[in-house]
């Protein structure tokens, strides 16, 4: 029974964030919970990249706090005479927040990246259902440009 009672003390909470926590990297950027798996996913992308990020020592004291809302959506285009789609664009839209310490916004944007898919015949729509929507390739390359404009801001703020 005492065994189990001090193994809970070393349990913390999943999303727990603030500095040195799960959502809190060696940078001071603390990373919001994103919904969805492929918002877990871009989370972990972020927070394993954030790490890496060496800040002017003005801004080494200061915490931000990066927030975002993720959409994906699939739009059809390429149509042939006989009205079905040859072709399939997949997209990620973040809405990216990073507030300082005071909730003041350093950067309010929206940062996309998309992949084409040929789906002009039934083996076509069999990998896009099985490869398109898992393409933690299109995840890595958006928390690239979300760590690209971070960068920027942060140079701007140091």
């Amino acid at each position: 029974m005492i065994f189990l009672f001090l193994l809970g003390c070393s349990v913390r909470p999943l999303y727990q964030t603030g500095h040195g926590t799960a959502g809190g990297v060696a940078s001071g950027i603390d990373v919001d919970v994103i919904a969805e798996r492929e918002g877990q996913k871009l989370r972990a992308y972020l927070i394993d990249t954030l790490r890496d990020i060496s800040i002017s020592p003005k801004l080494a004291h200061r915490h931000f706090r990066l927030k975002i809302d993720l959409s994906s959506s699939e739009k059809q285009y390429a149509f042939s005479t006989d009205g079905n789609a040859k072709r399939l664009k997949f997209s990620h839209v973040a809405h990216v927040v990073l507030q300082d310490e005071n909730r003041k916004n350093l950067l309010d944007r929206e940062i996309s990246v998309y992949v084409g898919y040929n789906i002009s015949h039934s083996q076509g729509e069999i990998s896009l259902s099985i490869y398109g929507r898992n393409n933690e390739t299109l995840l890595k390359e958006l928390a690239n440009k979300i760590l690209e404009n971070i960068k920027m801001v942060l140079e701007n703020e140091g």
